[in-house]
């Protein structure tokens, strides 16, 4: 057997795309190159690693095995040659749900290249189930997600508490009789709401909070794009519930007031997701621990 180092990369870069194309590209390579490469590894492994579906390929079991012993394998590698003085451009691939991709990746990321300036990152963002299907998948090494995550195959560590708010238009009802005092739920039964998109933290925990709570809940719109349903709320007659972090600044400007309801208080935590047989890089190792030691600095700077 006379498996190479070129044959592991194509196979990790495949199999983290599913895409022969977007392998070559990554991997500045032909896209035959990379077919080639691909085949002659199976055929010294006796074995396919992947499921042809017409023009798509799709990771079998038997790649699944695979991938975390040759990540480990090439870790190893680079390892060796940064001792040496030639390592390759080290990366990582992370996935972020949305408010922590818009609002606590910026510090993340900064961190990251202050200590690895070549370093090849890689975001993806979704929402939190999207995260985790991607994390599973292999697609991604590191997950942060707003949601409670339960998978037999993942480790969900959680690193920060964030607050969830309900907020208006200053000049909505609701958001006028606020400004004297926190609300009884009733007073939220017949209004419309602006949502996050269904398998979002942010929806999850505020139907857990108020769904069965609020007869007469009627949905305007459900919105992935965060920007868009502050805009909408600013304008319009409709409540939204988003995380603190990311309408602070409204809230300041007096763009967006806050409709406190008595008794009823939204908090959650912030996750991040780990493959238990998952390779972990020298720098997905110094990332998770950064992340676990600076999370109240992340707070105060958010």
């Amino acid at each position: 057997m006379n498996i190479t180092l070129r044959q592991l990369r194509v196979f990790v870069a495949v199999a983290k795309s599913e895409n022969i194309s977007h392998a070559a590209l990554a991997l500045s390579l032909t896209q035959s190159t990379v077919s080639m490469a691909l085949k002659e590894l199976e055929g010294q492994l006796g074995l396919r690693l992947f499921d042809r579906l017409g023009k798509r390929i799709v990771m079998n079991s038997q790649g699944y095995w695979l991938l975390p012993r040759a990540q480990r394998i090439l870790g190893q590698i680079q390892s060796i040659a940064g001792e040496l003085g030639h390592a390759s451009r080290p990366a990582l691939s992370i996935g972020a749900s949305t408010t922590i991709a818009d609002c606590l990746f910026p510090r993340l990321s900064t961190h990251l290249f202050q200590q690895h300036p070549d370093l090849d990152l890689h975001l993806e963002t979704d929402n939190s189930s999207g995260i985790l299907d991607r994390l599973l998948a292999r697609k991604i090494e590191l997950g942060l997600v707003e949601g409670v995550c339960q998978h037999p195959q993942v480790t969900a560590t959680p690193w920060w508490t964030d607050r969830l708010l309900i907020v208006a238009s200053p000049l909505h009802p609701l958001a006028v009789r606020a400004a004297a005092g926190p609300l009884p739920l009733k007073a939220l039964e017949a209004s419309s709401w602006i949502m996050r998109e269904a398998g979002s933290g942010t929806r999850a925990i505020f139907e857990h909070a108020f769904r069965e709570a609020l007869p007469g809940f009627s949905i305007q719109a459900e919105l992935k794009h965060v920007p868009t349903i502050k805009v909408l709320v600013a304008t319009g007659s409709s409540l939204a519930c988003l995380s603190e972090i990311v309408v602070r600044k409204e809230i300041e400007r007096g763009q967006l007031a806050v409709v406190d309801v008595r008794d009823r208080k939204l908090e959650r935590r912030f996750y991040m997701l780990q493959h238990k047989q998952g390779y972990q890089s020298e720098i997905q190792v110094h990332m998770t621990r950064w992340i676990m030691q600076q999370s109240p600095a992340i707070e105060s700077e958010a």
